[in-house]
């Protein structure tokens, strides 16, 4: 599991988050629209890590990283079909970036239980 959380989590989160202006530079013009999508992802970003710390508290690490897992598997797949509709890749764009925050809370907790106090920490 915890190779899936690198490979869907981080590394494709970092990837998209990274590249989203330069994804669909052709698709959209727009600049000024491209910087409110950053801004959104970075809303989401920050605002969404509250949600993910109150979900792991509530039912455990795992069914969180299960759930996180499965949205950015299903964001990455359908990403490449949405770049056309510039709301519909905005709203793309904020579930990755909101996953992102998710996998910086949940995280040191997985870390902690997989390898123990002395290596995890």
């Amino acid at each position: 599991m915890l190779n899936l959380c690198i490979v869907f989590g981080s590394c494709g989160d970092l990837i998209l988050n990274g590249n989203y202006k330069t994804y669909v530079k052709s698709d959209i013009t727009d600049d000024q629209y491209l910087t409110l999508i950053g801004t959104v992802g970075a809303i989401g970003n920050r605002f969404a890590r509250f949600f993910w710390n109150m979900l792991l508290n509530t039912i455990g690490f795992r069914p969180v990283m299960t759930v996180i897992i499965i949205i950015n598997i299903a964001t990455f797949a359908a990403v490449s079909h949405n770049v056309h509709i510039q709301q519909l890749y905005c709203f793309m764009i904020f579930l990755a970036n909101s996953c992102l925050g998710g996998l910086f809370v949940v995280m040191p907790t997985v870390c902690l239980q997989v390898y123990g106090s002395v290596i995890g920490v």
